[in-house]
């Protein structure tokens, strides 16, 4: 029987009286021993926040920022969540007009932005969606109106070109006996055979149900698009064919595929804006045995995961609430439709003009090239990148991507990005990288290596504590655990429970047999290391010479017990 006194948690130790008498449980001895704390009154390590940090508002545009600050107000959005979908949209709208030149790459990329936004069912995502693609929509039907009367002039055109070819079907002179008036009459009815009225074409432009053909018959019209889905099952459902369209969509390369008796090259030029649910995001990644992931598609994406958990107010700032103009979603949706309004003459009149390409200046060039070693480095073994290394090599790209779409949407700038946006871009990169890191690090085999290595330590800390109440050998776990019978297995879970302060090996003077024993202090402040119940010859490993070999191993619970 024992009794307990803590000191304060100024001291790392508490005082352990013991009763001499049983029979006398208000009898304690006056010599106490002192005892290293249990663990469970230790601070933790510092476990990383996934959602740590807040949103860096400054690194928007000053549109993007008011939109954000007022959809924050009025309907509740994180600042993330609402930057996500108008991260989408601004490259949209900047796509058909303008590309950028990245450092060391021969061609110019796309600006072209691919957005997933995680969340479970009643977060607003087909709300959020609604409010900031509107004007999107409302171009769509307005195009939709100007198609139609193009067409009804086009059909027009088309009949009266058909009574020609009617006429000329019934020349006799292409039958005539003199070669001259045959072959002049046949050169013009080849002529007006060419001269037919193409009959105009209306590209989907939104691409919402995801058919391949027609999602190809529609880009090799006008390679311009925007994918958007707010029901995740359209993407788990899709076919495994649509990957590679998607991929040559984010890189602008070219794509081909057989239709009927027509092979279409393409080059499609599509962002993307994917809102889906936790489990059917899950199920995607696990489409085809992992392959989608590993197809490389997951890797051309900005990710955010809505944080339920989140218990903190979203601030801006320093918490001051911000001004924005009454009209900013207004201002917002102007600009927007005066960008959607310039592709009609692309769409409807099949304007074949070059974009423009965007440069870097020479400092943000060489801005560029460190910031991608920087991230080349977090993505070896070890890295905080390491287990989405294949996300975050792309993050410089997609950073330069948005800093160049942003520029252009705030007022057509087609001016060389410089380092201050190029680093706004990073920053904004960071945080997102950030999401994408507590999506895939629990899924990821560094993690899985993580969980078991805390299973098997919780296991053997709670045999121990099971089996045994005195100090016992140590070749004893060997032969009670079986996955313990392996040294490289068992010395790191032992040493990490050392290092922690839950255990402590000590040799025993007569037969030098080491021990499993717990951590106490003697008497003198300045003693070396004891540990309970005996007398040792050697304390072989204590927390003071023992490292930690692991993450931290929570045993509180188990202690509660005995």
């Amino acid at each position: 029987m024992g009794r307990i006194v803590d000191p304060g948690d100024e001291f790392e130790y508490v005082h352990e009286y013991t009763d001499v008498d049983a029979a006398c449980p208000w009898s304690w001895d006056d010599d106490p021993r002192l005892l290293y704390k249990p663990a469970k009154t230790m601070l933790k390590p510092d476990e990383q926040d996934f959602f740590a940090g807040e949103f860096p508002l400054e690194a928007l545009c000053e549109h993007a920022q008011n939109v954000c600050y007022q959809l924050k107000n009025e309907h509740g959005f994180d600042y993330g969540a609402t930057a996500c979908v108008m991260i989408s949209a601004m490259a949209f709208s900047a796509q058909p007009f303008i590309q950028v030149k990245l450092p060391k790459t021969p061609e110019p990329t796309p600006v072209t932005v691919h957005s997933m936004y995680i969340a479970n069912s009643g977060a607003g995502k087909s709300h959020l969606s609604r409010i900031l693609l509107r004007p999107f929509r409302e171009y769509i039907d307005e195009l939709s109106a100007a198609f139609e009367k193009m067409k009804l002039n086009k059909d027009a055109e088309i009949e009266l070109w058909k009574v020609k070819k009617r006429d000329f079907d019934k020349d006799k002179r292409r039958n005539a006996r003199d070669p001259e008036v045959r072959e002049k009459a046949e050169a013009e009815y080849v002529e007006h055979i060419k001269s037919k009225p193409a009959e105009p074409i209306m590209p989907p432009l939104l691409y919402e149900n995801f058919d391949l053909d027609g999602a190809v018959i529609g880009l090799n019209e006008y390679p311009e698009g925007f994918f958007e889905t707010t029901e995740g099952a359209e993407l788990v459902n899709m076919s495994f064919k649509l990957i590679p369209l998607l991929n040559k969509a984010a890189s602008g390369e070219i794509y081909s595929q057989r239709i009927g008796k027509k092979t279409y090259l393409i080059k499609p030029n599509m962002s993307a804006l994917i809102m889906i649910q936790w489990g059917l995001f899950l199920q995607l990644l696990e489409k085809k045995y992992g392959a989608v992931r590993a197809s490389g598609l997951m890797s051309r994406f900005i990710y955010y995961a809505h944080n339920e958990s989140k218990d903190v107010p979203e601030t801006a700032g320093a918490g001051i609430p911000k001004e924005y103009p009454s009209t900013t979603l207004e201002d917002y949706y102007q600009r927007f439709i005066a960008l959607l309004r310039k592709q009609e003459g692309r769409i409807l009149g099949h304007d074949k003009s070059p974009k423009i390409t965007v440069h870097l200046t020479e400092e943000a060039k060489l801005h560029y090239n460190a910031k991608w070693k920087e991230v080349q480095a977090e993505t070896k073994p070890g890295g905080r990148f390491f287990c989405i290394a294949d996300i975050a090599l792309k993050a410089p790209e997609i950073a330069v991507r948005i800093a160049t779409s942003q520029k252009f949407f705030a007022d057509e700038d087609t001016s060389d990005i410089n380092i201050d946006e190029l680093e706004r871009a990073f920053q904004l990169m960071e945080f997102l990288l950030g999401h994408a890191f507590s999506i895939y690090y629990p899924l990821s085999d560094e993690n899985k290596e993580k969980c078991l290595f805390i299973e098997r330590a919780r296991k053997l800390y709670e045999w121990i504590r099971e089996h045994n109440v005195e100090p016992f050998p140590l070749q004893e776990i060997k032969r009670g655990l079986r996955f313990a019978r392996e040294s490289e297995i068992l010395y790191p879970l032992l040493n990490q429970l050392i290092s922690q302060g839950e255990l402590v090996l000590a040799s025993y003077p007569f037969d030098r047999t080491i021990y499993v024993t717990w951590p106490a202090k003697d008497l003198n402040y300045y003693g070396k290391y004891s540990a309970v119940i005996r007398y040792w010859d050697q304390i072989v490993k204590c927390p003071n010479n023992t490292d930690s070999t692991g993450p931290y191993i929570d045993v509180s619970d188990i202690k509660a017990r005995y």
